[in-house]
Order: C-alpha cells, then structure tokens, then sequence
C-alpha cells in the first residue's frame, strides 16, 4: 500500500513540475524582447517576474494537489471503515444463520454405526439438508435434498421442511404424505425459481424394505457388499415445490444383509478440478465396482472426490449419504437414531 502511495506522489510531482516547465517557457517566450538583429535581452526585472510567477504558480497547484491527495486518502479512509463495519455485520449474520442451520438440522450421522454423511457446503451456509429419524415402528425415515443455488437464500427452506419431516415421520406417517404436505408448504413460501430436489427413503428393518421418492436428485445406488450396482432409483418426480400436486408414486425394493444405500447430491458428481474436467457419475460408479473393504468404502469416495478437485475453488455444495442395512439392527433409540448409536 506504502509503495504503491509513493509512486502516486511521484507521478503527481512529475505532473505539477511538467507543468510549471512549461508554464516558465510560456512566460519566459512573452517577456522576451528580440531585437532586429534576432538577439535577445530580457531584461532581470523581467526575468525576475517570470520565475516569481513560477514559482507562485507550482504552490498553487501543489497545495491543490496535496489537498485532493488529503481528501482522496479520507475518501478511502471512510469507504474502508465502511467496508469492515458491513463486513462484521455479514459475519455475525452468517454465525446466526449457521447456528439456527444447525438447530433445525437436528441430525449427527456421525453418532449412529450404519449411516455415514458427508456435508461440505460451498458457502457458510450451504443449500443441501439432510434429516433422519427414526419412526414409532422402528422404520428408519432419511430425507436428502438439494435446494436450488446456495448460501442463505436456500438455506431458507430447510426450516419448514425440518420441521414437516421431524413431525410426520416421527409420528410415522408414509413418506407419501409426508412429500405431499413438504410440496404444498414450499409451494406456498418459496418465491419463484427456488425449489427442493430431494430424495425420501425409508427403510423398514423389519421387512427388510426400502421405500423411495426420488424428485430431482441423480439416481440413489443400492450396492452389494461384495460390489456391483443392484438397483438404480432414479428421479421420477419434479423437485418439490414446482407444481401444486406432488406425484407421491414411490419405489420399494427388498434389500439384503449388508447392502449399501447410496445417496447424493449433484454437486458429487459435478465437482470439477483445475482442468475443468467434471468428476462424473463413472469415477463414482467405479468405486462400486469391487468392494475390497466395505467399511472404507464412504471415506475412500470422500477422499476421490477432494482429491480429484484439489486446487480448484468449490463451487457447489457436496453432499453424500451411505446407508448400510443390517437385519439384527432394528433398534429404536430416542425417536432419532437408526439402528443402534456408536461408541
């Protein structure tokens, strides 16, 4: 900033005396007296006046140029105070946004032993949620879901959403109802062009049974212990708080011991590196190929992902979800956990 400050100073200094040099010529050429012979002799009174007026001139416009300097400097002075102040406030803003997040998410995976989730938002508060809960029959209740662009704006509807699914599937109603009742609020609060893709699951650990709503998300993967892709359930629905009625048309499927629910969000597959080069559904595809170590698999598609887009800015939110079925885990703890907690 210092240096940057001298070499204004100078360019100003080279201005002002640029300008009294020719300033000196101009009165010097007037004063000058040429003779018939082409001689001249100004005379030292005259002479005398034109550095007098020379120098008279280079204060003036020194002093102004030093004043617009002194003015310019508390110009920039008072727009950066300015600057810090709204900074501050944007800060404690986003610090109040991320803790109510975080009270209407009511949700660690990290607590429970079957369900690992990776939440990485782009901004502070990002426009991906993700709600679990378990219902009055031991049903394990999931919501992921993607509202449209990022930071605060999007984070706007986790609100009534969360409070919709913790009510409903912890009453346990189906996840029919529960996607009609989550269509019809966003479609009465949400403004124009912001919607919900989501994707509701529910797994009944005592028929072995997965129900799924897909609307807007890329296709949720059921994966084998041993590997190999059993069942893709794509997104049959529009996103959520589009239209005034909802298709609620579900999908069930029975699972096996140890299968693997994959879920997540766009910004998995779109995440992109340096290059430019989109990560893409194959890289993620191709860790489900063979399974060497199920219980390494979430965190080795974790580090793909981060390790593919080192040194590129993130530009989306990314959010993924494993869920793996156990028979023998059919434990209800507290209406929030699925099967039984870690540690």
């Amino acid at each position: 900033m210092k240096v940057k400050q001298r070499i204004w100073d100078g360019k100003i200094l080279f201005g002002i005396q640029l300008a009294a040099f020719f300033l000196i010529l101009d009165a010097g050429l007037n004063l000058i007296v040429f003779d018939a012979k082409d001689a001249f002799f100004p005379s030292l009174q005259e002479m005398r006046l034109a550095v007098a007026c020379a120098i008279i001139i280079f204060t003036v416009y020194s002093n102004i140029a030093i004043t617009k300097r002194k003015q310019a400097e508390e110009t920039i002075r008072v727009a950066h105070a300015e600057l810090e102040s709204l900074y501050q406030q944007l800060e404690h803003e986003h610090g109040l946004a991320k803790q109510v997040f975080a009270n209407v998410v009511r949700t660690n995976p990290a607590e429970y032993r079957h369900m690992k989730c990776l939440l990485s938002p782009m901004e502070v508060v990002g426009g991906d949620v993700f709600f679990t809960i378990t219902g009055p029959s031991g049903s394990q209740y999931a919501l992921l879901g993607d509202f449209t662009g990022h930071g605060l704006s999007a984070a706007i509807g986790a609100i009534p959403v969360s409070d919709i699914f913790y009510t409903m599937a912890g009453k346990g109603h189906s996840i029919e109802e529960i996607v009609t009742e989550t269509n019809r609020k966003l479609k009465g609060v949400l403004p124009m062009g912001l919607f919900l893709c989501a994707c509701f699951t529910e797994l009944d650990y005592a028929r072995g049974t997965l129900t799924v709503w897909n609307g807007g998300l890329p296709d949720a993967l059921v994966i084998g212990r041993e590997g190999g892709i059993k069942k893709r359930l794509a997104s049959t629905h529009v996103p959520l708080g589009v239209v005034d009625t909802a298709d609620t048309s579900t999908e069930i499927m029975e699972l096996a011991q140890d299968d693997f629910i994959y879920i997540y969000t766009d910004g998995v597959i779109e995440a992109s590196n340096k290059h430019g080069e989109m990560f893409g559904q194959q890289r993620l595809e191709d860790h489900f190929i063979h399974i060497q170590s199920p219980e390494n698999l979430f965190d080795e598609i974790r580090g793909s992902v981060f390790a593919f887009c080192s040194g590129k800015v993130q530009e989306d939110d990314i959010t993924m979800l494993e869920i793996q079925y156990d028979a023998g885990a059919v434990s209800r703890f507290d209406g929030k956990a699925i099967g039984e907690p870690s540690g």
